[in-house]
């Protein structure tokens, strides 16, 4: 396969394989400044025929201007858009320096491909070419590439429609000398019009094949570490080191003096700093364009990367990749690595003590460390292989201390001739380097100590614990006695002196130590502890002529509540499992001893021992390994204060500060108010102009230990509607701001200060969540469904009527019933809160309750709830009067105000009168007089203020004689009239000169019934026109009867008025001779079915001489008809 194909193959890789290269074409978007051209012909032969230079047909482009254009025909974009535009004729080229010379035959070859981007304008076709140059002049043709176009400007004059040439590689099969420079050209063929070819984004880039190396080692600057050079992959680093990754290229490798960087390229998303990595030259994460990450590559010398492995535990070990990346186009070179810790070895055996006495079943614990030499933390899981006297035992891996623990009782085939015992410890790191260490023990089968000789220190003898022996105190003075039993048969008269079989003396003074001959009485040592020094020692008491001592093992160390990390005051949960743990500190020997502690409970307050159940129970010893024990405390349901001590076996107690028993809910250790209400009911707030604060208190139990713990509270709101927001309720302290508890009159209590507020907008009435919190409890107090009110009912129901508003003015109608409700308003929480209201009766006229009923009565409280309504019924009697409900805890009732009985009957309000006819069974009009017609309403009703408009009605009457047009109204008829204080009322004008009977009605608006006069006339003033008198001046015979007529219309007006005519004859002779029926003087009806009034009358006085004369009521001036003779 031919290089070219090659590296075509190696195009194919995936790009996030390869490195994206550098351009090599400078201004490849044609700034400004980057193109320049050649002078005109003339300018150059005068230049020459001048010396100011030699004549050249043409001029070679340079570094400050890469860019050459035929002329100074040619435009620029701008800078946010750049390009060239070049016309018809024209060529624009750069000569280029290959940055990798090609050469024929060479085993490695680069290869370069070209693009471009373009637009081409009217143009058929234009070129772009790229040929071999060698100095100034052309050679091989390496690639040519015509440029089409897509449409024509008037398609696309304001935006380019841009092309990209497919980067091609450059053909150099025909090139047989050693290329270092290219030429690359732009050309538009000559044409005739407006044409344009748009240039910019210029490409050429070198493409490289795999790297070939010869060498690529990795070396560990420390030699004291012993890290064999790692030659292949994976190439393993340790945290903790520097080490040196030297390479060296091929010979004539295309990658030879070109540059070239470290890369990151694991598949993770951890960078390299999470691996502790650092390199020089920088590493080159992610393919950033930093120069200062390349150098090149040598073939023959090394060329070299430093690498640093911090160590620390936060560090992320394990497999990642590195690898190589051309500064041009070209395959990621890729190789393993695992990053960690691969070189450790075994430090020296830690072992419990020298002698070992199998009857006393002592057991060898030796104790492996393995680390790194690069770092001081032990390595975990790391197999340690243990052996006894060389033979292989068992396998132990390391904990997360690095350590490998070795028990073993042993045996009496395990003493040698010597009387020893040796444990061996092996492991072998991932380079295969072994590391190994030894202990020495002397072991007996049985020991003469325990049965003949005891220990006292400081006069009281020493017992045995699991940790050993004796407890020394930092810088005490204590005195060791060794002493003979009873048995005694080997030691007296024998020197005894002790000795540390370990070497270790934690600087701790044995005083006078030289061997002492032993007495009856014993022998004694004033030994001083160190005064810094803390850890674990063994102290051996050894005799002459016998091989076996008796080891004291002991720890010296602080008073034991300095050995332990500080306690926090416990508070324990209810119901919840407190732990408590007992920690040394990391120093302290205590965390290598095997111990044994307890928890001993003592009263202090309210709680019993019985009230908190512990894991384990009191007085029970617990494991207290690795300077850790742990108890779970449950607390039953009752708070108070406890206090706690730790008792450890064999080196003494702490007393933990003092210890609180508390409810994980805040609302068990609290009783919770606001205002006069407890938890328990509904907390309610009020808004409005005299709506006070109420005060929000949470106050400690009597029995809780809470006032002591120094906890925070606080007060959250939680929005429950869309109405009530916090800003309605506004709290001092404010929301989220903590305080502690304060006392006052012996109680212990936090307060809120609540206030209402009404805000801007829709009512925020409503249910709202508090939440009294602290840190100090699991769960919040959380108060629900608060509830926000106004202290106006008004403002939180509403009174519901179906019936009759007049002009705002509810309407009873009399004896009609109405129910009057009671509603809640929308989103008020008054609903559900329910509470007593009561209606009651406001005298605002002359009506009492008892002239409107009410059921049930005013002043009764009912329950609220869906039925709360009241029947409300007016009496016979009408007028005006109000009514409000009252509900407790609101200090405004709800009006019902403006409240009006009334009859449906309009004459019951009022009367229908016609001026002057007060007293007449109907209403009279005089002919040729204005007369007036009122509406009066009776005292006391509520007409007046009703603002009604009343309208009058003509109302024909058959044969009545008078019709709508006889008589007119002011207002018409039909209009309207409003009623006034002294009623409303109507001037009538006759129009004609012939009186009738009519009648007018009164229509008052929202009354079904109208009022009607009994009846209405039309007639003269003057009687003698209403009636006719028909002389008849025979004379009458004495005591003969005889009928006298007056003529009148059938249903005269007098008749319909019923009125009366009177008939009078004066006589001075004889003023009581005459007689009549009806009676003289007296009233004689006028029948309305007759045109006639009649009257039968008698004189009883010869010569009797009477005058008549008629008159009525309503008339002022009677009718004389006459003198009437008697014979």
């Amino acid at each position: 396969m031919s290089n070219i194909n090659e590296l075509q193959g190696a195009s194919n890789v995936d790009d996030a394989a390869k490195t994206p290269g550098h351009n090599i074409v400078l201004a490849p978007n044609f700034p400004p400044d980057s193109i320049d051209w050649p002078n005109s012909w003339f300018m150059r032969v005068l230049r020459s025929l001048l010396s100011l230079g030699s004549f050249r047909s043409q001029r070679q482009t340079t570094a400050n201007k890469p860019w050459l254009c035929k002329s100074s025909r040619f435009s620029t974009g701008p800078a946010d858009d750049p390009y060239i535009r070049i016309g018809a004729d024209t060529w624009v080229r750069q000569d280029i320096d290959l940055p990798i010379a090609y050469e024929p035959g060479a085993q490695a070859q680069p290869v370069y491909y070209f693009g471009c981007k373009y637009d081409v304008e009217r143009f058929d076709t234009c070129y772009v070419t790229v040929w071999a140059l060698r100095g100034d002049a052309v050679g091989e043709q390496l690639l040519r590439q015509p440029l089409q176009g897509l449409g024509t400007a008037g398609e696309r004059e304001q935006a380019r429609a841009w092309q990209r040439l497919t980067p091609s590689a450059l053909d150099t099969s025909k090139v047989t000398e050693k290329l270092e420079r290219v030429r690359v050209q732009f050309e538009t063929p000559r044409q005739n019009g407006v044409s344009y070819l748009y240039l910019t984004d210029v490409q050429l880039h070198a493409h490289l094949g795999e790297l070939r190396l010869e060498k690529l080692t990795l070396r560990t600057d420390d030699p004291d570490a012993a890290v064999p050079d790692q030659t292949k992959a994976p190439y393993l680093l340790c945290h903790g080191t520097s080490s040196i990754l030297s390479v060296q290229v091929a010979k004539d490798d295309a990658w030879e003096e070109q540059g070239c960087s470290l890369q990151w390229l694991g598949e993770s998303s951890l960078p390299p700093e999470r691996y502790g990595v650092t390199t020089s030259p920088l590493l080159n994460v992610n393919d950033a364009d930093k120069l200062d990450s390349y150098q090149p590559l040598s073939a023959g010398a090394d060329t070299d990367w430093q690498l640093e492995l911090s160590d620390g535990s936060w560090l992320q070990s394990g497999a990642t990749t590195l690898g190589f990346g051309s500064y041009w186009v070209a395959p990621k070179h890729s190789f393993a690595v695992q990053i960690g810790h691969f070189r450790h070895a075994i430090g020296k055996l830690d072992a419990s003590n020298a002698a070992l006495v199998i009857d006393q079943g002592d057991k060898a614990q030796v104790t492996a460390r393995v680390k790194s030499p690069f770092s001081d933390a032990g390595l975990a899981g790391i197999e340690v292989h243990w052996k006894i006297n060389g033979s292989d035992y068992t396998t132990i891996v390391t904990d997360d201390k690095g350590q490998s623990l070795f028990e073993y009782p042993p045996t009496r085939e395990d003493i040698d001739s010597n009387g020893q015992m040796v444990i061996e410890a092996e492991c072998t790191d991932v380079f295969g380097l072994p590391s190994r260490a030894a202990h020495v023990f002397n072991v007996f089968e049985t020991s003469p100590w325990p049965a003949q000789m005891e220990f006292l220190l400081d006069g009281e003898r020493i017992e045995a614990f699991e940790w050993g022996e004796l407890q020394l105190i930092c810088g005490e003075q204590y005195t060791l006695t060794l002493r003979p039993k009873d048995k005694e048969k080997d030691f007296l008269g024998k020197k005894v002196w002790l000795d540390w079989p370990d070497g270790e003396t934690l600087g701790i003074d044995l005083g006078s130590n030289e061997p002492r001959e032993m007495l009856t009485t014993g022998l004694e040592w004033t030994i001083t502890a160190g005064s810094t020094e803390r850890g674990i020692f063994t102290l051996q008491a050894l005799v002459e002529d016998l091989k076996v001592g008796f080891g004291l093992k002991g720890v010296q160390m602080r008073p034991l509540a300095e050995e332990l990390e500080a306690f926090a005051a416990p508070v324990c949960r209810r119901g919840v499992a407190y732990t408590l743990t007992l920690h040394a500190l990391a120093d302290s020997p205590l965390t290598q001893l095997p111990l044994e502690a307890r928890l001993v409970f003592e009263k202090d307050g309210a709680l019993d021992a019985g009230d908190i159940k512990p894991d384990s129970a009191f007085t029970t010893w617990a494991p207290f390994v690795a300077g850790t024990a742990e108890w779970a405390l449950t607390g039953e349901p009752k708070s108070g204060w406890f206090k706690l001590h730790i008792e450890t076996m064999g080196l003494g107690s702490v007393t933990l500060p003092r210890c609180a028993m508390i409810s994980p809910r805040l609302e068990d250790e609290f009783v919770i108010t606001l205002g006069e209400s407890s938890a328990t009911e509904p907390f309610i707030l009020r808004y409005g102009d005299t709506a006070s604060a109420q005060t929000l208190s949470i106050t400690a139990r009597s029995d809780s230990p809470v006032a002591g713990l120094g906890f925070d509270y606080h007060l959250q709101f939680d929005e429950q509607t869309d109405t009530t927001r916090k800003e309605h309720v506004e709290a001092i302290p404010s929301y989220e701001v903590p305080q502690r508890l304060t006392e006052d009159a012996e109680q212990w209590h936090a307060q809120w200060q609540l206030t209402g507020k009404r805000g801007a907008g829709v009512l925020p009435s409503g249910k709202y969540n508090l939440i009294l919190g602290s840190a100090g409890f699991v769960q919040p107090c959380v108060v629900r469904d608060a509830i926000l009110m106004s202290e106006d009912l008004t403002d939180e129901a509403v009174l519901t009527s179906v019936g009759d508003n007049i002009n705002g003015t509810e309407i009873y109608w009399s004896e009609e019933t109405r129910v009057l409700k009671l509603e809640p308003r929308n989103g008020s929480p008054l609903a559900e809160l329910g509470g007593e209201a009561s209606l009651e009766f406001v005298k605002t006229g002359y009506l009492d309750a008892t002239d409107v009923g009410a059921i049930p009565d005013y002043g009764t409280f009912r329950k609220l709830g869906e039925d709360l309504a009241w029947d409300i019924t007016g009496q016979m009697e009408g007028g005006e009067f109000s009514l409000f409900v009252k509900m407790l805890g609101f200090k405004k009732p709800l009006l019902w105000k403006k409240c009006a009985v009334l009859s449906r009957n309009l004459g019951h309000e009022g009367v229908l009168v016609v001026t002057g006819s007060e007293a007449l069974a109907g209403g009279c009009f005089w002919l040729g007089e204005i007369g007036e017609i009122k509406y009066i309403p009776r005292k006391g009703s509520a007409l007046y203020e009703l603002g009604l408009k009343a309208k009058l009605h003509f109302v024909s009457v058959a044969n009545g004689g008078v019709g709508s047009g006889d008589i007119t109204p002011t207002p018409g008829y039909g209009s309207d009239n409003a009623i006034e204080l002294n009623g409303v009322t109507w001037k009538m004008q006759p129009m004609t000169q012939t009186g009738g009977v009519f009648n007018l009605e009164l229509e008052l608006e929202k009354f079904s019934q109208r009022l009607r006069l009994p009846v209405a006339v039309l007639m003269s003033n003057d009687l003698a026109k209403e009636i006719e008198w028909v002389p008849d001046y025979e004379p009458l015979i004495s005591h003969l009867p005889r009928d006298l007529l007056v003529k009148h219309k059938k249903n005269s007006p007098l008749a319909a008025l019923k009125l009366s005519l009177v008939l009078t004859i004066k006589d001075d002779k004889y003023p009581t001779s005459w007689k009549a029926v009806p009676e003289l003087g007296g009233n004689n009806a006028v029948d309305a079915t007759k045109d006639s009034t009649l009257w039968r009358v008698t004189g009883t006085a010869h010569g009797g001489k009477g005058e008549l004369s008629f008159s009525c009521s309503l008339f002022k001036t009677p009718i004389k008809a006459g003198t009437l003779h008697v014979l």
